[in-house]
């Protein structure tokens, strides 16, 4: 597979779907900080777990289409947060920190299984 096919499907295929995702997650985060002592409505919370959704999902198969690598850890984010924002009528303020907790948790299972090949690559810390 040459370079170009590559980019011109991470630039076609995932970078779309992580846009979406972007616009959907300030979307319900403004509904959110509008009203934070609410719970939020079925509508704010499908915005939360899709823009989530969208954009881990869509990071995730770049890294499988650019490098081979399955992000199990995204996987595994994306299915708590959309099963958490779904499943959970909590106050808004809350549901933003308990899908901040689990992202950073998220985020730091995957720099601990992947922090030893970034130190032996220098071409990857860019």
């Amino acid at each position: 597979m040459t370079t170009g096919a590559i980019a011109r499907d991470l630039y076609s295929l995932s970078h779309y779907p992580m846009l979406v995702g972007i616009v959907f997650f300030a979307v319900a985060l403004e509904e959110a900080f509008l009203h934070p002592v609410d719970p939020l409505t079925g509508f704010t919370r499908w915005m939360l777990g899709v823009s989530i959704a969208l954009y881990f999902l869509s990071q995730a198969v770049a890294m499988y289409r650019a490098y081979g690598t399955i992000m199990r850890e995204r996987i595994i984010g994306v299915v708590i947060v959309v099963v958490l924002s779904a499943t959970l009528p909590i106050k808004a303020e809350l549901a933003v920190l308990v899908v901040t907790l689990v992202l950073i948790a998220t985020m730091s299972a995957e720099y601990w299984r992947f922090r030893d090949v970034v130190r032996e690559n220098p071409d990857l810390r860019r």
